[in-house]
């Protein structure tokens, strides 16, 4: 029912590939420009607010260095002063993470509803002819089928790339000052990982993608088997057991694929990570003997196991985000796809044929009857 999904294998070129992911993410700008139409000031609140939940985090760990140091010393007044310190961040990170969630909620409503308004406007100024074309059919389910959410997941993933991109310069920088090499091989442990997930997100789109047909027939049958237009042909003819068979196996069909795919990215993914805990491991190990040789603070250690640890996260997570925002792209070129359909504005013959004539007439019929009124109301003046 649905071909198998394959990436290209090694004999397709590098360049290409990296060409065709550079012109994949340019509809990240793209986006980005129709969010910022739909809602500048909640972009702007947006960049605020990413800036301040990416510095905070810095600040907390950098306070809690000191609070230890201060703490040895027996220093009681430099202790509660860090301490203040570290109530003000946690405080600001708070505050920008409820306003941060917030302002993508609000952007997600004003954006969905706008998205979805701009999909109607291209259907209304589309001639028949493309109602008449199962592509056409596909692309429009395909661009409709995540139309709300998409746009608003795609820019607030973008935002959390930033994010996640100057709190980690903020850790590489602490880090640094013990070993360079050894922020460069913790990063390096990570990628694995993540390049998993964007490979396994392609895959995913592409499987919906070839889906689209299916799709549109497991939506009919729905319409067919629970609509009140329908229910007397088919109980009359007791064709509901026939429907309800092919729903089922389409729907099965659909979970097997998705079962195939989950299974397979965990078990590559979780596998992957693996090197990345290992190598935190073994950076914690070492730092906790120069500590024990006296060669570290406490504080110190403290400060460098946190920016370790935090540090780890926010690349996976930062990963994880580039990995989204392929995923996103993706979806985001159905949209995009829709929307460049052209509409020839050139006069046609059908619209004055016998057929076209017929096709308005049964037209009028059925939405009359839909509406439960006479033909001639509708055109009424």
């Amino acid at each position: 029912m649905t071909p198998p999904v394959a990436l290209p294998g090694p004999s397709a070129s590098v360049r290409a590939r990296w060409a065709a992911t550079g012109a994949l993410l340019a509809y990240t700008r793209r986006t980005l420009l129709l969010v910022w139409a739909s809602s500048p000031g909640l972009v702007a609140a947006l960049v605020v607010l990413t800036i301040l939940g990416a510095l905070a985090p810095i600040l907390v760990a950098y306070a809690g260095k000191h609070i230890i140091d201060a703490v040895v010393l027996g220093d009681t007044e430099l202790t509660a002063r860090w301490v203040l310190l570290e109530l003000a961040s946690v405080t600001v990170l708070t505050l920008a993470l409820r306003g941060l969630g917030l302002t993508r909620s609000l952007l997600g409503a004003r954006l969905g509803a706008d998205v979805n308004v701009q999909i109607l406007e291209k259907a209304l100024a589309l001639e028949l002819e493309f109602f008449e074309n199962a592509e056409f059919y596909d692309k429009l389910t395909r661009a409709r089928r995540e139309a709300s959410s998409r746009p608003v997941a795609l820019v607030a993933d973008s935002f959390q790339v930033v994010q996640n991109l100057l709190t980690l310069a903020g850790y590489a920088i602490v880090l640094t000052r013990f070993s360079g090499w050894l922020v460069l091989g913790l990063l390096v442990a990570t990628v694995p990982a993540a390049l998993s997930e964007m490979r396994h997100s392609k895959i995913g789109f592409q499987l919906r993608n070839w889906r689209s047909p299916d799709t549109r027939r497991l939506l009919y049958l729905e319409y067919v088997l629970a609509n009140d237009e329908h229910v007397k042909e088919v109980k009359l003819f007791g064709l509901g057991p026939h429907f309800l068979g092919r729903y089922r196996t389409i729907a099965e069909t659909f979970y097997r694929e998705d079962k195939r795919l989950a299974v397979r990215r965990a078990a590559w993914t979780q596998g992957l990570s693996l090197l990345g805990t290992t190598a935190f491991y073994a950076a914690y190990a070492l730092m906790a003997v120069q500590a024990a040789l006296g060669r570290l603070t406490l504080g110190t250690l403290t400060l460098y196991i946190v920016s370790l640890r935090q540090g780890q996260q926010t690349f996976q997570a930062l990963l994880g985000g580039i990995g989204n925002l392929y995923e996103h792209n993706l979806y985001m070129s159905n949209l995009f796809d829709y929307l460049a359909l052209a509409r020839s504005d050139e006069p046609r013959r059908a619209l004055e044929s016998g057929r076209e004539k017929s096709v308005r007439k049964d037209a009028l019929a059925r939405l009359a009857r839909a509406l439960r009124c006479d033909v001639h109301q509708l055109i009424a003046p």
